[in-house]
């Protein structure tokens, strides 16, 4: 139970506690392999298995040792993720104005539909990696195609940067992006991120919370005013 809860300090404990019965001395370190395991200890793990592995033949506790040491010597997982996305909304309402009636009025602007095209595309780089923390390197592009209000297509250039390690049911990291904007064929907007989180997954459910610190710096003159702290 103190296993499957992540407790893994106090598991260790129980199982070394355990084996001192001979009746229970095989489960017990095949039990404490998985701990090593769990806790990124590849050799201790092993150890363990093998010793499972020779002292209980025919057996199904046998069969699962050999699933984990076959594991530790399975090829390293890819060091890159790359992927892509594209899409289409449309709005039957779009309102680009001033909220006053008047100024509206007096300029001529209404009310009109427009749609629009989303690419997606980025992928990510394992630079360094353990079995429980991963430091990554990422790129993220944006680019939105109206049909209409094309002066409003937008492109988004993301580099970032992310830590991420965990711990029984906890994960967490720190995430640290730049992101440059474009208006059309214009330099509209760059801004500067940093994200710490922490996720915790339990058997009923998964909470995260996050804090997020952005700066913003818009390039075009009359958006100079929102540049902004966050």
């Amino acid at each position: 139970a103190q296993l499957r809860l992540g407790r893994l300090v106090e598991a260790r404990q129980n199982f070394q506690r355990g084996a001192k019965d001979p009746q229970q001395s095989l489960a017990a370190e095949y039990y404490e392999g998985v701990v090593d395991y769990r806790e990124g200890h590849a050799a201790e793990a092993e150890k363990h298995f093998l010793i499972v592995i020779r002292n209980s033949p025919d057996s199904e506790v046998k069969n699962e040792a050999q699933l984990f040491v076959k594991a530790l010597h399975e090829p390293v997982r890819e060091a890159y993720q790359l992927y892509g996305t594209a899409g289409f909304q449309y709005d039957t309402n779009v309102v680009l104005a001033p909220s006053n009636d008047v100024i509206k009025q007096a300029a001529g602007i209404s009310r009109q539909s427009d749609g629009r095209f989303t690419l997606n595309a980025g992928g990510t780089y394992a630079l360094w990696r353990r079995k429980q923390t991963q430091l990554s390197v990422g790129y993220d592009f944006f680019q939105s195609l109206h049909f209409r209000l094309t002066e409003f297509n937008l492109q988004d250039h993301g580099p970032n940067v992310q830590l991420v390690s965990a711990y029984g049911p906890f994960q967490f990291g720190l995430l640290g992006r730049y992101d440059y904007y474009m208006l059309g064929t214009n330099n509209f907007l760059q801004e500067g991120s940093a994200l710490p989180w922490i996720t915790v997954v339990g058997d009923r459910g998964r909470m995260e919370v996050f804090y997020r610190m952005r700066r913003r710096d818009f390039i075009q003159r009359s958006f100079w005013v929102r540049d902004a702290f966050n």
